[in-house]
């Protein structure tokens, strides 16, 4: 099952970043209104597109996710830091996410307060860390 979500290679450089970023916001418009599969038809294909934008890992991620499938979603974003290291502590949070559900709530925290002291994550990202903080 590994590595299954790659489909089109014949894609790449077929889209702009603008395209890219467009096709990831119905992505994760698909996600939220809940549609986990078609979520990740989009996302596997955006991989496809362009495997350096962590938003293709983690939206991914996130719709194995919200299907339950924990340990695939930490796969992939695995796979996600070892491709976009740029986008390190990005990821990492949604790993913390994604252990949180997993009932691994120590190593969750941890790294969701190593991402908040450090000021490593900034925005909406590190509201997001702080409030998922103050729940557990």
């Amino acid at each position: 099952m590994k590595g299954e979500w790659f489909i089109n290679k014949s894609w790449e450089n077929l889209f702009n970043l603008d395209e890219i970023r467009i096709l990831a916001t119905i992505g994760f418009f698909s996600l939220s209104n809940g549609s986990p599969k078609l979520s990740r038809k989009i996302f596997s294909n955006l991989l496809d597109i362009s495997m350096t934008q962590s938003f293709s890992y983690i939206g991914l991620a996130l719709s194995f996710l919200f299907c339950g499938s924990v340990n695939q979603s930490l796969e992939i974003l695995e796979l996600g830091l070892a491709r976009c290291p740029s986008d390190k502590n990005e990821i990492l949070l949604y790993m913390a996410l994604c252990l949180l559900e997993d009932k691994k709530t120590k190593v969750a925290k941890e790294i969701l307060f190593s991402l908040v002291s450090s000021n490593a994550i900034f925005g909406n990202h590190l509201e997001l860390a702080q409030a998922v903080l103050r729940k557990y």
